[in-house]
């Protein structure tokens, strides 16, 4: 049964307005993120009533961030391991400027660029994957709140939307943010690049050209209204918007 999952990003810590890479090391909320916690609770509480539970991460963070809005909600807290961030080995304490080009690769390709000591992006989505199934599990139907952090809420909203996981940077929170999920979602794997691809060359062997963006949407229009003329200018036409819809695929 599907239920409704509330995640929310912990409130600003020090280390944040520092720019610093907090990974898993222990960083408490600053006077910034404190009063976002408030204001975070108080939205919950206006906003979404019959939470039945918060759960968290165990790292402080997060914890302090959940007391604040389970005392607000009045509902139980649970702690859950699975939920911290992801683990970045060497660079957890370093400031982002430190090591641009070592993170810029890793945004680009998340798979193939592991920090030193870190955690695989895989590995994350697997355990977040398996945390928000248990905990849907306990609460068939129902409302919860989950208290997590960026890349957890990021690569969960990825699974649930049916999107590439190592693009989850395009739905990374901000501080205190609440993403609304229906979960199971509408995918029940995790999307790497090669799965990715793989389905959507599925497709289009098929015939069924699923591709959710309106450029390729409008590419397909061409190539289909062209086809139909035999001249060398819809031939030249076709083949520019053959070649367009390839470079936007492999995107």
């Amino acid at each position: 049964m599907t239920s409704r999952l509330l995640l929310v990003r912990h409130g600003q810590t020090e280390w944040n307005a520092e720019g610093r890479l907090q990974g898993q090391q222990g960083s408490k909320l600053n006077a910034l993120g404190r009063i976002q916690a408030e204001e975070v609770a108080e939205e919950l509480a206006l906003k979404h009533p019959g939470v039945e539970a918060v759960y968290t991460s165990d790292l402080s963070r997060t914890v302090e961030t959940a007391q604040t809005i389970a005392r607000r909600l009045e509902v139980p807290l649970v702690l859950d391991p699975r939920l911290r961030e992801l683990r970045l080995g060497d660079w957890e304490g370093r400031l982002n400027c430190e090591i641009e080009a070592e993170y810029k690769h890793f945004l680009q390709h998340p798979f193939r660029n592991t920090p030193l000591g870190g955690e695989p992006l895989f590995q994350l989505a697997r355990r977040t994957k398996a945390v928000l199934n248990d905990i849907v599990a306990q609460h068939p139907g129902g409302l919860v709140v989950v208290v997590s952090h960026e890349v957890p809420i990021a690569v969960a909203t990825c699974i649930a939307r049916g999107r590439a996981v190592h693009r989850w940077w395009e739905y990374a929170p901000g501080n205190c943010e609440i993403v609304a999920l229906r979960w199971p979602g509408d995918l029940t794997v995790i999307l790497t690049p090669q799965v990715a691809r793989r389905r959507r060359l599925r497709h289009m062997r098929r015939g069924l050209v699923m591709y959710p963006y309106r450029k390729a949407r409008r590419t397909l229009r061409v190539i289909w209204v062209v086809a139909r003329y035999n001249s060398r200018r819809s031939r030249r036409i076709t083949r520019w918007a053959l070649n367009r819809l390839k470079r936007v695929w492999t995107h």
